[in-house]
Parts: C-alpha cells; structure tokens; sequence
C-alpha cells in the first residue's frame, strides 16, 4: 500500500470516528434531556400537584375546626373553602392529563373516590354555612377529617410511586450513560491507535526514509560514489524516488568512468604527439645535410644544367606545389585524426547518458511536484479535522453550561430536585472529560500539521535539487552540441584533405611531362646523377625511418 492510500485511509479512519463521537454525544445528550424531561413532567410536577393538593386538604381542615370553634366569619370560610376547591381542583386536572402508569391510574382511581366524597362533604359545609347552621359543623368536621384521611393514604401512595418511577428512570438513564460512556471510551482509543498508526506512518515511513535519501543525495553530491541508496525495494513513492536515485548514482558513476577513460586517451594522445614531434625534428636535420649535398653536386651539374634550366624551373614549381598540398594534406588529416580520437570515446556515451539524464529528472520532478501536492492536502484535511474537534468542543462546553444551570434548578428545587442534581453532575462530568478529549484530539492534529508542513518543506527541497540535476543535463547537451561542431570541422577538413590530394595527382603528371623533356639531358649529367642518386636513397632511408617513427607512435 503506497504512502498517499495510508494517510488517505488514517484521515478517513479519523474522520468517521470524530462523525462517531459528535453523533454519540448528541445522542447521549438527547436520551438525557429525555430523561430529564420524563422525570419532571411526569414526576417532580406531580409531587409539586401533591404538594399543592394536600396544603389545600389542610387548609379545608383548618378552616372546618375554626368554623366548629366559632373562631372564622362564615363569609370569610366561605370564601377560603372555594378557593381551595377551585385550586385543588385545578391540579388534580392538570396530573390526569400527565402520561400516568397502569398502577398509576389505579391509584389515581381511588384517589378519585376520595376527592368526591371530600367534594360532598365540602358542599355540605358550604350548604350549612348559607343556611346559618353553625352548630352542625360538628359531624361535616368528623367527616371531613375520616376522608381526608384516606385521601392522604392514597395521595402517599402516589407519592411513593413518583418516587420509584424517577428512581427508575434515574437507573435507565445510568444505564444509558454508562453504554454512552463506553461507546466513547472505545471511540477515544481507537483515535489514539490511529493517531499513534499515523505518528509511526510518517516518521517511520517518510522521515526517516525521506532523511536517509537526503543523507545519500548529499554525499553523492560531495563525490562518495560508493554511498548505497536505500529503499529502492518499496513499492511506494519513497521506494520510486530511491529508484530515480540510483539512476542518477549510476549515470555520475559511469560518468566518471567516462572521465577517467577520456583522461587516459589524451594522456596516450600527448605522448604520440611528443614522439612524432621529435622524429619531425630530427628529419628536419637530416633533409637539411642532405640538401647540402644536393647542392654540392648541382654545382658540378651546372655546366650541363643550362639545357635543363626551363625543365629545372617548372619541375621546381611543381615541386612545390606537390609540397604545398602534401604539406596541406598531411595537416587535414592531422586533425581529422585528433579529432576522430576525442569524438569516439565520448559522443556515444554522452549522448546516451543526457537522453537517460534528461528523463529521469523530468520523471522525478512530476513525483516531487505530486508528493508536495498529496502532502498539502493532508495538511488541509487535518485543518479540517481540527475544525471538528472545536465543533465538538463548543458543544461540550455547551452541554457543562446546560448542566450547571440543571444543577442550580435542581438547588432551588430543595429536597425534591436532589436526585435531578446528582444526573446534571453525571452530565457535567460527562461535558468535562468529552472537552478533555477534544483537547488531547486537537493537539494531536496539530502535530500532524507540523509533522505535515516539515514533510512540504523536505519534497520541497528535494524537487530544488532534482531541478539542478535537471540543470546539469541540459549542460551536459550543450556539450553535445560543441561535440557536433567539432565534427563538422572534421568533414571540412576531409574535405580539404581531398582536395589537397587532387593537387598532388595533377603536379606530379606535370613532374612525369618535365621528366621526359629532361631524358636528352640526363647522359650529361650522369656523373652528378650518380652521387645525387646516392643522397637520394639516403633520403629515402631517412623517409623511411621517419614513417616508421610516425607509425610506431
């Protein structure tokens, strides 16, 4: 699996665990507010509706003893009493349209009975006190009392039934925040694994690598040839970029073989040079003794030479025309052969050198250019990553927020909201250790920017140096093309050589002419032809020996 899919996979991974978090936290929010919701409408008013229900019980029971006792106006009792039929009524309503239980409606049933009888026994009252019958409050006061009592029974036992219910929604809504819990837990190490799978993924995978290649480029760099390059066994772009590497590796090496080899060649070039320097000199000397002898003896021919001097001059001219291209054309092959030596031992290589040289620059520049792309939307990826986790964090901020207003909600509420105090602690709690976890996320995303930007700044530097080996090919061109000049000289000196050649033909056919205007003559100069014979094959034996100089260097 390359680099690219394992950071792709790691960010994914993370990703859908944050979407896991914020979902289950929302979803853990949701069932406490439920929860909460459940225990007040349907249990803490109802307590509150008790509450109100039996202080309106006692107030009819105080008011009957202080009409029995004479110690209220009637008028005044009158009054109260409908007022706490009129409120007590209006709370028993409002429990009926509450979600009640079976045992609870039950309850509620019986409690029901109750309330009528008590309704009768306060119409009764109310009765007694328009017909002015105040010694009969007596019995109604008795009555009231005997079912007043077995309303408050029964009012008990719904108040212990809202008791057990919110003690177990209490206990559902623990069971549910303990799985929350849980879910989050698990959630939480599975982020950690994959943060710490990524910590190792990129240092192991790519710094490390990525620094042992820098290590090996700058000491190729320096000349240490002999620097091995590792990781060119992977299969992913660090395995591709060591790959280009040892391209380059082999390219200077055969580089400097080239080198070396063409050192030797001119080394070999400088010493033929110096020995056919040396034997031009020393046949200088001896052509110079013998054109002294040679004119020794045309001093004895000069009696005979006068019939010969028109011969003597053309042959003379020719002569030196012969010479001149001789001379010409010894010097165009001189160079021809000079440079012929330096093109053949340098063209084919080069040539296949810079074609190599110049590809796997432009391939590695594309692989540095794509890695410096892949990296940086890492880096973006985990920008938004780290903008999840503040999301989060908002919310969870939020959810502490939320919970310390229940808990002050719950303070005011006194002995009754105890229990809703104790879950908005759990919920606090809960807020607390998920900012918590945000924070340890976040500061582990923004190592992984860091991490990230170090990655750019080093595939950076790496595209820099391709592009300057880049450099050296497109140098190395240019040399092919002083090389392709150089060759051109060659053809023209070819050329001049060929000519140089068609000269030499054509004078030594105007040499053959003047030799047969100058056979009359010969008989008389016989004497002189004899020893101008002899230097004549001593020169030829000096010729000879130079030749054989020129081709043993």
């Amino acid at each position: 699996m390359t680099i690219k899919l394992r950071l792709l996979a790691l960010l994914a991974v993370m990703g859908l665990l944050l979407l896991a978090c914020a979902a289950m936290g929302n979803l853990a929010l949701h069932w406490n507010h439920q929860s909460f919701k459940t225990v007040f409408d349907d249990r803490v008013v109802c307590l509150r509706q008790f509450s109100i229900i039996r202080d309106a019980y006692d107030d009819l029971i105080d008011v009957s003893r202080r009409l029995r006792g004479r110690q209220i106006d009637p008028a005044q009792a009158k009054d109260q009493i409908e007022r706490d039929l009129s409120n007590l009524h209006t709370q028993w309503s409002a429990y009926l349209a509450t979600y009640l239980t079976p045992e609870e409606k039950a309850l509620a049933t019986e409690l029901q009975g109750s309330l009528d009888r008590n309704d009768a026994i306060a119409a009764e009252i109310l009765k007694r006190i328009a017909a002015g019958r105040a010694s009969d409050f007596e019995s109604t006061h008795a009555d009231l009392l005997t079912s007043l009592r077995t309303a408050n029974a029964t009012l008990g036992k719904l108040t212990a039934l809202q008791v057990r219910e919110a003690e177990a929604e209490f206990e559902r809504s623990e069971t549910t925040a303990g799985w929350s819990r849980l879910a989050l837990l698990a959630a939480l190490v599975l982020a950690a694994l994959s943060i710490a799978y990524g910590i190792y993924t990129i240092v192991v995978q790519v710094i490390r690598p990525l620094g042992g290649m820098t290590a090996t480029m700058t000491r190729l760099a320096a000349g240490e040839l002999e620097a091995p390059v590792t990781g060119a066994e992977r299969a992913d772009e660090i395995g591709g970029m060591a790959q280009a590497v040892q391209v380059f590796k082999e390219a200077m090496i055969a580089k400097r073989d080239a080198d070396a080899a063409a050192a030797i060649e001119n080394a070999a070039k400088m010493r033929r040079a110096q020995v056919l320097d040396d034997a031009t000199r020393a046949f200088q000397s001896q052509v110079t003794q013998l054109t002294h002898g040679l004119a020794s003896a045309a001093t004895e021919m000069e009696a005979t030479a006068q019939s010969m001097s028109r011969t003597a001059d053309q042959t003379a001219g020719q002569s030196m025309s012969v010479a001149s291209a001789a001379e010409q054309t010894s010097s165009n092959v001189q160079t021809v052969a000079a440079a012929s030596e330096e093109m053949a031992a340098s063209i084919g290589e080069i040539a296949q050198q810079v074609a190599r040289s110049t590809i796997m620059a432009e391939r590695a520049a594309a692989d540095a250019a794509q890695s410096t792309t892949i990296v940086r939307g890492l880096a973006e990826g985990a920008e938004k990553i780290g903008a999840v986790v503040g999301l989060i964090s908002g919310i969870a901020a939020q959810t502490n927020l939320l919970a310390l207003n229940a808990t002050i909600e719950a303070a005011r509420a006194g002995e009754a909201g105890r229990g809703f105090a104790v879950v908005a602690g759990e919920v606090k709690e809960l807020a607390s250790q998920t900012a918590r976890a945000t924070d340890t996320i976040a500061a582990q995303i923004n190592a992984i920017q860091g991490e990230t930007r170090e990655a750019v700044a080093a595939i950076q530097s790496i595209g820099a140096t391709i592009t300057e080996l880049r450099e050296i090919a497109v140098g190395v061109a240019a040399a092919m093309e002083e090389q392709g000049a150089a060759t051109q000289e060659i053809v023209r000196n070819v050329t001049q050589a060929a000519q140089g050649t068609q000269s030499v033909t054509v004078s030594i056919g105007s040499v053959t002419q003047a030799a047969s205007e100058t056979g009359a003559a010969s008989a008389q100069v016989l004497t002189a032809a004899s020893e101008l014979s002899r230097q004549s094959e001593q020169l030829g034996a000096e010729v000879s020996g130079f030749l054989a100089t020129v081709r043993a260097a």
